[in-house]
């Protein structure tokens, strides 16, 4: 595909794991493809293809990934430390959430609404949406808790009937998936 790609290896979830480093139009981003496989892992929600892991920068990465800088088996005499270094990777553009156009730099509900509006009258009930690191906490707060989340209250504007929501979300990344039913 003419993509510039290398292997990194190191560990995710207290575990051995490898995943990719790739270089587009001049930008480096990392790729989990693992952590994005349908196969892989489904979460509670239903959903199991997940694009949390692709492009993404440092911040979104090595929260979850610990990258092994050396070379050889890490429980060997013979590993030798601090042999590779990896380019900073800084670039959202290429970000599957910023391409979808559902990645959130600042937080108001509603925002948050139209976006689950347009999704709905495009018949598109499952869905995911990412915020920005600073505003995550709070967007999933207002979202999700309290006797009446919010999220109930879009739906009861929507549905008529009852409706079933699922969701899930990923304090590491930001992301909140979410799937209706009626």
């Amino acid at each position: 595909a003419g993509i510039e790609c290398v292997v990194v290896e190191g560990e995710a979830n207290d575990a051995r794991h490898a995943w990719n480093l790739v270089t587009i139009n001049g930008n480096t981003y990392w790729v989990d493809v693992t952590w994005g496989d349908p196969l892989y892992q489904q979460d509670s929600s239903g959903q199991s293809l997940t694009y949390r892991y692709f492009c993404v920068p440092d911040d979104l990465m090595l929260n979850t990934h610990t990258i092994d800088y050396g070379a050889g088996d890490p429980d060997s005499d013979s590993y030798v430390s601090n042999v590779f270094q990896y380019p900073s990777c800084s670039d959202l553009s290429l970000d599957y959430y910023v391409r979808d156009g559902s990645y959130f730099t600042s937080y108001d509900r509603m925002s948050v609404y139209q976006y689950f509006m347009n999704r709905f009258a495009a018949g598109q009930y499952q869905c995911a949406l990412q915020f920005s690191k600073d505003i995550c906490q709070q967007a999933f707060d207002d979202l999700l808790s309290g006797d009446v989340p919010y999220m109930q209250t879009i739906m009861a504007g929507w549905f008529t009937g009852r409706v079933t929501c699922q969701y899930s979300t990923d304090p590491d990344t930001g992301v909140l998936e979410i799937s209706f039913s009626s």
